[in-house]
């Protein structure tokens, strides 16, 4: 009896549990997905979705598929009608509507993408070609995380993982273009051919960026070897999971003396970060290996694997050789996916990326949405009256600092609103297809 009872409310469970994740999708949970003659008890994932695993091929665009893929799937319709309507709209100058528009239309704009080639390159390259000795890599690296080239590590604000109240700076490992530490270091046969067809990978890169074959096999291995050297001080992801180890919240100039050859207060300055006193440091090891190799690593040797960062993370945006070396690597040998998206698709989540905000502007209308802001605020303040007349209720009885705390936490929180980016400025007198890379709007916090 007491078995029928737990299996029965097993049941009602996942059914209450699935219904909620498909009905964004307008669609019932359909029961004939369940595999019946499987007892829940037993193997629930098999019981709840066996027919539904047996019968659904993965679509060759996808390296998985589910019930939130589907609703990506939708969620990304919704948005390339929101695109393809700023695209075609005569916009006013400066509004989000014209930006968010721009910047789809001159991603599916291939034919410019590709009669502008490596132009979009040009200042990055000439920045990077620049660089004499080793004091000049420091700068160089800040300057490449202000326009968001993700190389060498990782630095930007984020919440204080022990104090959810303060947005702190977070500093930790990175610089790697496979996904961890275990691609670099396993000496298994899937690991290791992934090795050989990633140095493939960024051989075929450094041909297309002008390089001769001799020259970008030996570009190649710079760049392999620079990558093992931060990945053997970087932790693998089972120490990374650990949040306490990886918690290491000190003054400034105790970080500072970790990675002395790079001066924070300048790169900071470079980045536009205001001055703060202490920052999350990490992975003090990793950064201390790093603080070796900017003066043992040659200046040569940086200048071709930031070149190999610039364009492995701006692929997407250049030319179709590029475009497509990149799927070949990331897409079919890393996740096994058979085919890449349509361009809209791409162009779609390239533009969600950089400028979701915009479109979260645009309030989903063909309209600038400032007054669809404005009445969402204007709706939001009863409801914000309310929480803090319930949050009253529900600290009656405690002290009035913990009152007050509750208040001022609902207060922030409705604030949310107000924090839009303001990035008119981005704004070009005309429709530059191919003038800037989609990098520099940086949305996620690190670099």
């Amino acid at each position: 009896m007491r078995k029928t009872f737990f299996r029965s409310v097993t049941v009602l469970v996942m059914l209450y549990t699935l219904c909620l994740s498909t009905f964004a999708q307008g669609i019932a949970f359909d029961t004939s997905r369940m595999d019946r003659s499987v007892d829940a008890c037993d193997d629930f994932f098999q019981f709840a979705n066996g027919n539904w695993v047996k019968n659904t091929t993965i679509p060759a665009s996808q390296s998985r598929w589910g019930s939130f893929n589907i609703l990506a799937e939708s969620n990304r319709d919704v948005l390339h009608d929101i695109l393809e309507n700023a695209a075609k709209a005569k916009s006013k100058k400066g509004s989000n509507v014209q930006l968010i528009g721009d910047f789809y239309a001159s991603c599916m704009d291939e034919a410019a993408i590709e009669t502008a080639g490596l132009k979009p390159l040009a200042p990055y390259l000439t920045r990077i070609n620049s660089m004499k000795s080793s004091s000049d890599v420091a700068p160089t690296i800040a300057w490449l995380h202000k326009n968001g080239i993700p190389v060498l590590f990782r630095l930007g604000g984020g919440p204080d993982a022990k104090n959810s109240n303060l947005v702190i700076v977070n500093a930790g490992q990175g610089g790697l273009s496979l996904p961890n530490k275990d691609y670099y270091t396993k000496m298994d046969a899937r690991s290791v051919e992934i090795r050989v067809k990633f140095s493939d990978y960024m051989t075929n890169m450094f041909k297309l960026l002008g390089d001769n074959p001799d020259a970008a096999a030996r570009n190649a291995q710079a760049v392999m070897d620079l990558q093992m050297r931060l990945a053997n001080a970087s932790k693998p992801p089972v120490e990374l999971r650990d949040r306490d180890k990886n918690y290491n919240k000190i003054p400034v100039a105790d970080a500072q003396k970790v990675i002395p050859n790079l001066p924070l207060d300048s790169y900071m300055k470079t980045r536009g970060i205001a001055p703060v006193k202490e920052l999350n440091f990490g992975q003090p090891d990793f950064f201390a290996e790093v603080n070796k190799m900017l003066t043992e690593v040659p200046v040569d040797a940086w200048k071709t694997y930031f070149r190999w960062m610039l364009v492995s993370s701006n692929a997407n945006a250049l030319p179709k050789a590029f475009v497509d070396e990149a799927f070949n690597f990331n897409g079919r040998v890393l996740t096994g996916v058979k085919e890449q998206q349509p361009r809209w698709k791409r162009c779609v989540s390239a533009t969600d990326g950089n400028l979701g905000e915009d479109q979260i502007h645009t309030g989903g209308r063909g309209e600038d949405g400032q007054s669809h802001l404005k009445s969402l605020r204007r709706d939001e303040k009863p409801h914000r009256e309310f929480a803090l007349d319930e949050s009253r209720d529900k600290t009656e009885g405690t002290d009035q600092t913990h009152r007050i705390q509750a208040q001022d936490r609902i207060q922030q929180e409705s604030a949310w609103l107000q924090r839009f980016e303001d990035r008119s400025s981005l704004v070009r007198t005309e429709r530059d297809k191919c003038g800037s890379l989609p990098t520099q709007p940086q949305r996620r916090g690190h670099r």
